[in-house]
Parts: C-alpha cells; sequence; structure tokens
C-alpha cells in the first residue's frame, strides 16, 4: 500500500455487497508500474477508492472502454 492514499494494487474486489464501478482504457497508468498497462481497468469503489487493476481478458465485454489512457492523478509524493 502506498502510504498515505487508498491505493492497494493487489487488493481483489469481493465484496458483492458493495457498488463497484470498472472502467477500461486502451492504457492504465499504475501506481506500482513505470510501464502501462495495455488495455488495462481499474476498479473503484462507490466512493472513488481503488480496489484493483491489472489488463482486460477482454476489452469488447468492457461496459465502460475508452480509447485513450488512464492516469494517475494528484499524487502526494513526500
Amino acid at each position: 500500500m502506498i502510504e498515505g492514499s487508498k491505493f492497494k494494487a493487489d487488493q481483489v474486489c469481493n465484496n458483492t455487497n458493495q457498488e463497484m464501478r470498472r472502467i477500461a482504457a486502451k492504457y492504465v497508468y499504475p501506481l506500482s508500474s513505470t510501464e502501462p498497462i495495455k488495455n488495462g481497468y481499474v476498479e473503484l469503489e462507490d466512493d472513488g477508492t481503488i480496489i484493483a487493476c491489472g489488463a482486460s481478458d477482454s476489452v469488447a465485454d468492457e461496459a465502460e472502454y475508452y480509447d485513450g489512457a488512464i492516469v494517475p492523478g494528484f499524487v502526494n509524493c513526500h
């Protein structure tokens, strides 16, 4: 876990009682790597907390897919 944030790169969503949004894009730039994930996704809780990210098995099956990039917003690096 990154200090001071709610991002957990290895956490998997397994709580079916909670709302979740999954956004996919041609490229995802996670904080845990310097390389982008091609055809990646980001899963969010209803409050916006990132709970998972990774490579999509099939972009055709993604409900919300963008022909662009998902990048980190404001990151406190100190």
